[in-house]
C-alpha cells in the first residue's frame, strides 16, 4: 500500500495510519485517521458501504490518496515538536528541512556582511538554485531574520520539490559532498560555469563582450527602469571577502517595499580583486534574467507601444517560467543524462520576436505519435510561439508558460501525447498530392502543351520503328538508284518488293498489289536496269 510505505519512509512505522470500522453494523464503512502527533492528524472518511472491512478499507485508502494524504504524510517538517525551542528558530528549520529531504548534498551556504547576510540554497543541480538577503540596514539578527524571509518566500517547499522530486531523495543518489573552493583567475572562467543559453543573446557568442559591456548594459536598463518613477528602485552592491578573495550580493528592492519580493543575486568569494566579483554579479544577474526583470518597470511612453501581448506577462508568470519551470526542465534532462537536451531559438520580424523550444531525448521503443526520429536514434519535437512579443526574454517567458507542462511531459515520458497536445500533420509533397488525385479527373484537364508533346513523341517513335535502308541496286557509277522508267501497270500485274527503293513506313517484305478496277491507273514505279528486256 502506497500510504504504509509513505509512513516507512517518514516515521519508520505505519501506526501513523489509524482506521476505524465498525463491524457490528450490516455495511462496512472505514474512517482513516493520519496522526503525526497530539496535535496534528487528518481524517478521511468512505464513500461507500461495503460488505468487508478489506473493502472498506481499500475504499478509504483510494480516498486519502485522492486527497493529498500522501504528501501530508511526506512533510516531515511538519512533525517537529513546537516545544522544543530549536523548532521555532527559521534557521534550524531550513538546515533539519534540507537534511531531511535533500541527504548528503552540500549544505545551505550563509554569507554575512556589514549590517546584513545572504542564503544560497543550491540543490543536486548547480543550476537550481535560490538566494535570499536582508533589507538594508539590518543590524541585529541578520541570519534569523533572513532564514524567516526566504521561508515567507517559499524556501522550503524549493528544497522539497525545487527540481521536480516529490520525496525525500535517498542518501544513495547524492552527489559529492566536496567543494570547490578555487579562485578564478579572471571573469572568462567564471563565465564558463554559468548555464546557456544567455537570456540576453547579445552575449551569447562574445564571452569578452560580456566582461567589457556588463556594467553598462546594467546601469542603463537600471536607469530606463527608474525613469520618470516618483518610487525607483533601489540597488545595493555587498562585498563578501573571505581571506584574500572576493565575493558579491547584489539586492534590488521593489518600489512596493515588500522584502519578499526583492531579488537577490550572488557571486561567491572567489575572485582575486573585489572590482572583479562586482563585474561577476552582474553577470550573474544577466544570466537568470534580471534585464526581464527590470524591463517589467520601464515607464509606458505610448499606448501604441504596449502590446496586449506584453501586458500579458505578469511577474508571477516571469518568476514561474524563470524560477521554477526552466529549472524543472533542465533537471528532467539531467537525471536522463547528456543524450538530454533543450535548445532555444528566437526567430524575429517586423521587429518582433518569436521563439521555439527543442527538447532531444533518447528514444524508446514506444515513440511518440509526433515526434521526429533522427538519425542518432533519438527523438526530438518542437514547440514555438509567434513573433508578436517585444523582446527575446518575453518570448522564451511565453513559451515556458505555455508549454512548459507539456514540454516536462515528454522529456519525462517521450512515449505518451500529452491531452490536447495532438501532433500537427505531416505536410505532403507535390509528388504525394498529385499521385493522390484520381486520374479519370485528370484526364479531361491534361494540358495541350503536354497533348502535343505526347503527339510529337508518338510521330518520332514511328518514324525510328523501321530505319530507312538503301535500295540493293544503287548504281556506283552514277551514285543513283537503278530506276529511270515509268509505265502503265497491268490489272493484277504483282510487283518485285525488291525493285521499289523502301521510303515508305512499311517493311520491305510487304507485298504491294494493284487494285484490278483500277484498269487505267497509272503509276511511277522504279524497277531494275534491264527488266522487260528494256534498256
Amino acid at each position: 500500500m502506497q500510504l504504509e510505505n509513505a509512513c516507512k519512509e517518514a516515521f519508520g512505522r505505519i501506526d501513523v495510519l489509524q482506521f476505524n470500522v465498525d463491524p457490528n453494523a450490516p455495511s462496512v464503512t472505514s474512517v482513516l485517521h493520519v496522526v503525526k502527533n497530539n496535535d496534528m492528524r487528518r481524517t478521511y472518511t468512505g464513500e461507500r458501504q461495503h460488505k468487508t472491512e478489506f473493502q472498506a478499507r481499500e475504499e478509504v485508502a483510494q480516498v486519502a490518496l485522492r486527497e493529498g494524504a500522501l504528501t501530508y504524510i511526506l512533510d516531515v517538517d511538519d512533525i517537529m515538536d513546537t516545544d522544543s525551542g530549536a523548532s521555532n528558530n527559521p534557521v534550524k528549520r531550513i538546515d533539519d528541512c534540507f537534511s531531511r529531504w535533500r541527504p548528503g548534498i552540500n549544505a545551505p551556504q550563509w554569507f554575512t556582511y556589514e549590517h546584513g547576510a545572504a542564503l544560497k540554497v543550491q540543490l543536486a543541480s548547480p543550476s537550481i538554485f535560490r538566494v535570499f538577503s536582508t533589507p538594508e540596514n539590518t543590524k541585529s539578527d541578520a541570519q534569523v531574520l533572513c532564514a524567516q524571509l526566504a521561508i515567507d518566500s517559499g524556501v522550503l517547499e524549493f528544497i522539497k520539490f525545487g527540481d521536480g522530486q516529490v520525496r525525500p531523495s535517498s542518501p544513495n543518489s547524492s552527489v559529492s559532498d566536496s567543494k570547490d573552493t578555487l579562485v578564478w583567475l579572471n571573469v572568462q572562467e567564471f563565465i564558463k560555469t554559468l548555464p546557456r543559453p544567455f537570456p540576453e543573446a547579445e552575449f551569447e557568442d562574445n564571452p569578452q563582450k560580456i566582461e567589457d559591456e556588463i556594467l553598462q548594459w546594467f546601469n542603463k536598463l537600471s536607469q530606463d527602469a527608474n525613469k520618470a518613477r516618483t518610487d525607483p528602485l533601489k540597488l545595493y552592491f555587498h562585498f563578501l571577502q573571505v581571506k584574500h578573495s572576493f565575493g558579491c550580493v547584489l539586492r534590488i528592492e521593489t518600489p512596493d517595499s515588500d522584502p519578499t519580493e526583492a531579488r537577490t543575486y550572488l557571486v561567491e568569494p572567489r575572485f582575486s580583486k573585489k572590482a572583479k566579483s562586482k563585474v561577476g554579479v552582474c553577470i550573474q544577474a544577466m544570466s537568470e534574467n534580471v534585464g526581464d526583470f527590470l524591463r517589467t518597470y520601464f515607464p509606458v511612453e505610448s499606448q501604441t507601444t504596449t502590446s496586449t501581448v506584453l501586458s500579458s506577462l505578469t511577474p508571477q508568470m516571469r518568476q514561474l517560467a524563470n524560477q521554477t519551470l526552466w529549472p524543472m526542465l533542465e533537471a528532467a534532462c539531467q537525471e536522463i543524462g547528456p543524450q538530454a537536451t533543450i535548445m532555444v531559438h528566437y526567430s524575429r520580424k517586423a521587429g518582433k520576436f518569436g521563439c521555439t523550444l527543442t527538447a532531444v531525448v533518447p528514444s524508446l521503443s514506444d515513440r511518440t505519435t509526433g515526434a521526429t526520429p533522427n538519425d542518432s536514434g533519438k527523438i526530438s519535437r518542437k514547440w514555438s510561439v509567434p513573433t508578436t512579443y517585444s523582446c527575446r526574454p518575453d518570448a522564451r517567458i511565453a513559451l515556458l508558460c505555455e508549454t512548459g507542462e507539456s514540454v516536462l511531459q515528454f522529456i519525462r515520458s517521450p512515449g505518451v501525447v500529452p491531452s490536447g497536445d495532438q501532433p500537427r500533420p505531416t505536410k505532403k509533397s507535390k509528388q504525394e498530392k498529385l499521385l493522390a488525385v484520381p486520374m479519370h479527373s485528370l484526364a479531361g484537364t491534361k494540358p495541350k502543351i503536354v497533348v502535343k508533346k505526347q503527339v510529337e513523341k508518338q510521330r518520332q517513335a514511328q518514324a525510328i520503328a523501321v530505319p530507312k535502308k538503301a535500295p540493293k541496286d544503287w548504281d556506283e557509277d552514277t551514285n543513283q538508284p537503278g530506276i529511270d522508267l515509268t509505265y502503265e501497270l497491268e490489272p493484277g500485274e504483282i510487283v518485285d518488293a525488291e525493285a521499289v527503293p523502301n521510303t515508305s513506313m512499311y517493311p520491305p517484305s510487304f507485298t504491294s498489289y494493284s487494285n484490278p478496277s483500277q484498269s487505267s491507273g497509272t503509276l511511277n514505279l522504279k524497277r531494275k536496269r534491264g527488266t522487260d528486256g528494256l534498256g
